[in-house]
Order: structure tokens, then C-alpha cells, then sequence
């Protein structure tokens, strides 16, 4: 599809709201932005009709768009992922091989719009990359543009045209594996990409926010995540040790929490259930690192940034680590890293401190024409960039 987009409609679950994208021609300094709120649970009959209102607004508003061609951008989660191996064999039987596979691992197989496409072969094994999305809300998605006078021509989830868009500003990317991390103020998102297909995508509920410069919030004071992670560890430390080396038990107990060892028994667990229609309202409270965790506090604001981004690190390192197939269909030689320049301090440091086999972090500012605009918006600009290379999550 080498057609490009002026005008880009797409649906931000997490600020509730649809964002309208146009350009004058390929003239970037023309790009305008427009959003509209919406109260609705997303692709309930509410939400449509709040669609529908706001394409009605923004066509009365721009008569000049009426009946335009628009590209769509959807929600990551709107769209599925997933990667399928299937024995080899002659080419005759591998296409009624691959189907008779699907249709064991999804059984709603005809409810599914699938995209698909061979990642990778060898003698025993073909890998499969496949790209799923509702039919019923493909239909709804059209059908509600073009009752407006506006023609969707193209759905694309968030993360596949952020591929889009990283290809068609650093075409020296194109036939590179990598992990693409964008990082907004609220949150982040990760992008596997393999020769400027989107592989799979993950998301934090934090971005350029969590880097202070004179403290360094905990990661499960960000979101409720890392106390799993820690029971974990204090496991392995107590079967190592016979005895805990979490700091910090007697301010839990003080908030009124029975925690023997920090441990999550059966107990706990059916305690917890029992107690599920009891609304009761919790401090939060930052867990304590054991000792062997932690890490000296740094002396300048840019060893707290550094500090601060760690987090992006481990979780980039974990993303990597644990999942092989995504791997598979092209490892990651690099990660480069969309960050406001005045963070970008921290990709040096991040560098220096790799030990061997770690990745090289790559800022994607560099050498850029500077338009903060567009590298702030980049989901929404990869829409109006050829989608040719991504083609598997074009619907």
C-alpha cells in the first residue's frame, strides 16, 4: 500500500478520547492536531455513536474533508498477535497444514480477520506471524466512517503504524531487527520490530514522568506490578538463607497487614477472596528492598535520571529474555529509545554501564529535523507514512 494519509482518526484508550491528524500535502510543519473526549466503553454501542458524532463534528468543521480517505489507528489490544510453527513439508500441504492448525488453537477462527505470513523456515519447523482482528468490528469501524462521509481505507493498530513511522524517518532502520521504545510522560510503549514489521508490542502506565531528578520513585509505587516480583525474590532469599531479608516488616504491620514472611499462601489468597466485597481503602506503601537490591543513592541529577531509567532497562531486558518467538522472527540488534532531549543524558550512561551481550541503547533523536510534534505523535504520523513493510497489520 503505497498510498499515503492526510488525514489520520485515531482512538486513545487512555486519554478517552478520538485524535484527528491532518497534513497539507507532505508539508510536516502543516501538522494539526484535534481531540475529542468520549464516555463510553470502547466498541460498545455508546462508543459508536460517539464516533459517529465526532466525525460528523470534524467533517462541518473542515468541509474540505468530506468524503476524504482516512487511515485508521486502533487500540494495540484491538488487534491480536501471534505466532503459529508448523512442521514443514511440501508447499501444496502446508496452506491446509496452517488452517487445520488454527482452527485447533481458535475456535471464534471464523470470526477473525487474519493476516498472515511465513517469518522463518528450516528443515523441521515454519514459522507462521499472524494478525488477527474482529470481523464484526472491522464492518462496525467502516460502516460508522462511511454513513459519515469520511472513508476509512486503512486500519492499523497503535504500535504497527509506530513501526511505520520509524521506518519512513530512519530508512536506515528498514532492514534492521530492533525493540523501539517510545517514551510519552504518562507511559510507554514497546515495539519488537523485524525489518519494519511490528512483531509485538507491551505497554507501561509511565513515562518520562517517573524520571526525577532528585529522587527515585519506586517501581510498584508507579503501578501495581513489582510485588509479585519480590515475593519471588524473598522466596529464593529465604530457601538460600532460612530467613528473610526484607527490611521494613514492622511498618507493614503497623498499616494492619498479616504478613507472616511476605510470603503469598492459600490462606491469604482464600482470606482475600472472602473479603472481596469489603471496600476498604489502603495506604499505599513502598516495599523495602532487601539490602543485596539495592543500589547507591547517586550525587547529581543525572545519576538520579540514569537511576530513574533503570527501569526502562530491566524491562526491556525482560521483554527480550522471555519471548523467544517473537525473537525468533528477527533478534533485536539494537534498542532505540524516543525520548525528550533533555533525558537523552541517560542513553549515554546506559551505554557505559552494558556489560557484555547487553544491546546498544540508540537515541532516535539523533540527527532528526527536530520536530517535536511529530516524535511526540509518532503512532499517529507512521498511519500517514507507506505502509507497504507492514503490510501483516494492515486490515
Amino acid at each position: 500500500m503505497a498510498q499515503n494519509f492526510s488525514t489520520v482518526v485515531s482512538i486513545n484508550e487512555r486519554e478517552s478520547c478520538f485524535e484527528f491528524m491532518t497534513m497539507i500535502g507532505k508539508n510536516r510543519s502543516s501538522l494539526a492536531l484535534e481531540k475529542v473526549s468520549y464516555k463510553a466503553r470502547l466498541f460498545d454501542e455508546e462508543f459508536f455513536t460517539a464516533l459517529s458524532s465526532a466525525l460528523v463534528k470534524f467533517a462541518e468543521k473542515h468541509p474540505s474533508m468530506n468524503s476524504a480517505q482516512i487511515a485508521m489507528v486502533l487500540p494495540d489490544r484491538a488487534v491480536a498477535q501471534d505466532v503459529v510453527l508448523v512442521p514443514t513439508m511440501q508447499a501444496k500441504h502446508m496452506e491446509s497444514n496452517l488452517e487445520a492448525t488454527l482452527e485447533t488453537q481458535y475456535k471464534n477462527l471464523a470470526d477473525l480477520k487474519l493476516n498472515k505470513l511465513v517469518a522463518g523456515h528450516n528443515r523441521q519447523y515454519t514459522t507462521y506471524a499472524l494478525s488477527m482482528i474482529r470481523r464484526e468490528l472491522v464492518a462496525s469501524l467502516y460502516s460508522t466512517c462511511s454513513v459519515n462521509k469520511m472513508a476509512a481505507k486503512t486500519l492499523i493498530s497503535a504500535s504497527a503504524s509506530t513501526a511505520c513511522a520509524v521506518s519512513a524517518l530512519r530508512p536506515k532502520c528498514k532492514g534492521a531487527n530492533y525493540l523501539f521504545l517510545d517514551i510519552k510522560e504518562n507511559s510507554a510503549r514497546f515495539v519488537f520490530c523485524a525489518k519494519e514489521r511490528s512483531t509485538g508490542w507491551f505497554e507501561l502506565p509511565f513515562g518520562y514522568d517517573s524520571l526525577k531528578e532528585n529522587r527515585m520513585p519506586q517501581e510498584d509505587m508507579l503501578f501495581d506490578h513489582s510485588y509479585a516480583e519480590l515475593i519471588v525474590l524473598n522466596a529464593k532469599e529465604k530457601a538460600r538463607q532460612k530467613a528473610l531479608t526484607m527490611s521494613g516488616a514492622a511498618e507493614e504491620h503497623e498499616e494492619g497487614e498479616e504478613e507472616d514472611d511476605g510470603l503469598v499462601t492459600a490462606e491469604s489468597v482464600a482470606a482475600s477472596a472472602q473479603a472481596s466485597d469489603v471496600k476498604i481503602m489502603r495506604k499505599k506503601v513502598a516495599r523495602k528492598l532487601p539490602k543485596f537490591m539495592t543500589r547507591p543513592n547517586p550525587a547529581t541529577e543525572e545519576g538520579y535520571l540514569y537511576e530513574n531509567f533503570r527501569v526502562f532497562i530491566k524491562w526491556a531486558k525482560t521483554l527480550i529474555q522471555r519471548n523467544p518467538l517473537l525473537i525468533a522472527q528477527g533478534e533485536p540488534e539494537f534498542i532505540m529509545v524516543n525520548l525528550p532531549e533533555k533525558y537523552c543524558s541517560v542513553l549515554e550512561l546506559a551505554n557505559g554501564d552494558r556489560e557484555e551481550g547487553d544491546l546498544e541503547f540508540v537515541d532516535f533523536q539523533a540527527k532528526n529535523e527536530h520536530n517535536e510534534f511529530v516524535t511526540s505523535h509518532l503512532e499517529l504520523f507512521g498511519a500517514m507514512c507507506p505502509l507497504k513493510g507492514n503490510q501483516i497489520n494492515v486490515f
